[in-house]
């Protein structure tokens, strides 16, 4: 089967689909990936952490990649949508309320730190019939 791009169209559909995706950065220690739920929010994706994580050491601008996919081993079949931009943390307060429970994190402890990624870059890929 030979891989297709997805349409912008078909990327955002794919992200709204899903709620649970991968943060890809580079740390003192080198590229690391982190599972994180997130929100899609307009031209944007948000999601929340802790204070005191890794993905925390993300500063104001610095370029990550976000990951999210889908797989189906029986057909052989499956999604990709990778969105690349800059950070920006979620500081205004009306923005922050409509935000309180979208993204709800699975793990535990205390994710108060919201950041937003401005993706400059929307790219998907699909192989054999879409999965989503």
């Amino acid at each position: 089967m030979i891989p297709r791009e997805l349409s912008e169209r078909e990327c955002l559909d794919a992200l709204a689909s899903h709620d649970v995706g991968r943060v890809a950065m580079c740390t003192p220690d080198g590229p690391r990936v982190f599972p994180t739920n997130y929100a899609l929010d307009g031209p944007s994706l948000v999601f929340r952490t802790s204070h005191y994580g890794m993905i925390a050491s993300v500063g104001r601008g610095d370029e990550i990649a976000f990951e999210v996919d889908e797989l189906d081993r029986d057909r052989r079949a499956g999604w990709s949508v990778l969105a690349v931009g800059r950070t920006e943390p979620v500081e205004d307060p009306h923005e922050l309320l409509s935000l309180e429970r979208n993204p709800q994190p699975w793990a535990g402890g205390s994710r108060g730190l919201y950041i937003r990624l401005r993706w400059r870059q929307l790219t998907g890929r699909a192989v054999g019939e879409r999965v989503g």
